[in-house]
């Protein structure tokens, strides 16, 4: 099963919602929406692709308590040099690379995708195919040079 940052987005803004409802100031629904982050990172387990998904999450929240716009895409950016910097050991991990990359499939070509869709097919299935294939489209390269690299060191 995949975590994504659509998964936290849910959880976070669930939270969210819920300290507003209650009344909670704009900092505290800030520190909910953190406290529940980091309690869905330790759920879940804290893998690379959870990790990529929280920082990006980490960056699209702080951009709403500082009341401003977030850009997915920046956001991605900025949570993979950040990981890269924390860890680059981590440039190496399949689930990480999987990751960010299906993540930017899914921010780049989804959309433009489901446009075009639309028009043919049902617009649900229209959003399921867009989805489903971009993400398989930006990350068919990562197993392929994996499959490719294992076989040059196992000399086949």
């Amino acid at each position: 099963m995949a975590v994504s940052g659509a998964n936290l987005a849910i959880v976070i803004g669930a939270v969210w919602f819920l300290a507003a409802y209650l009344g909670f100031s704009r900092n505290l629904r800030f520190a909910t929406g953190l406290i529940a982050m980091v309690g869905y990172v330790l759920l879940v387990g804290p893998e690379s692709s959870v990790i990529r998904a929280a920082t990006m999450a980490l960056f699209v929240t702080v951009a709403m308590w500082l009341g401003r716009g977030s850009s997915p895409l920046h956001s991605l950016a900025l949570a993979i040099v950040l990981l890269l910097l924390m860890d680059p050991g981590i440039s190496t991990d399949f689930g990480f690379s999987l990751s960010a990359i299906a993540t930017a499939g899914l921010l780049v070509a989804a959309g433009p995708m489901y446009e075009f869709l639309k028009t043919r097919m049902p617009e649900w299935l229209a959003l399921g195919v867009a989805a489903a294939f971009s993400a398989q489209l930006f990350t068919t390269p990562i197993p392929v040079s994996y499959t490719h690299l294992r076989a040059h060191e196992t000399g086949r």
